[in-house]
């Protein structure tokens, strides 16, 4: 619902890479293109300047998902405040989905 509030033909959506399948197919549904920002092991950390450089006048959305599925990277303060301060930058739209947010481990 959230996707479908948003996103219009043309825009663009910024998916972190692997993702949970239905997001690509919700984005396109609604006319939208997505974006892959792809997160590398071992950390599957976003890569903050990947993000910014795949910006353009047509992005906006930023679809997080923490703790991230299906790679279980749990983003930190400083990751959400940099993500934050991104999106704020270029007038983003944030869909967080915290489906698993209770689903965490400690070492």
């Amino acid at each position: 619902t959230a996707i479908n509030s948003v996103v219009h033909k043309g825009d663009e959506v910024l998916v972190f890479q692997p993702c949970f399948p239905w997001y690509p197919t919700m984005v396109e549904m609604c006319g939208g293109k997505v974006i892959p920002l792809n997160l590398s092991p071992p950390s599957f950390a976003p890569d903050m300047e990947a993000i910014e450089k795949s910006i353009t006048e047509k992005t906006r959305v930023m679809l997080l998902n923490t703790p991230h599925n299906p790679t279980g990277h749990t983003y930190t303060e400083e990751e959400i405040k940099e993500l934050a301060r991104i999106a704020r930058k270029h007038d983003l739209w944030v869909i967080s989905d915290e489906v698993y947010e209770n689903v965490t481990w400690n070492d």
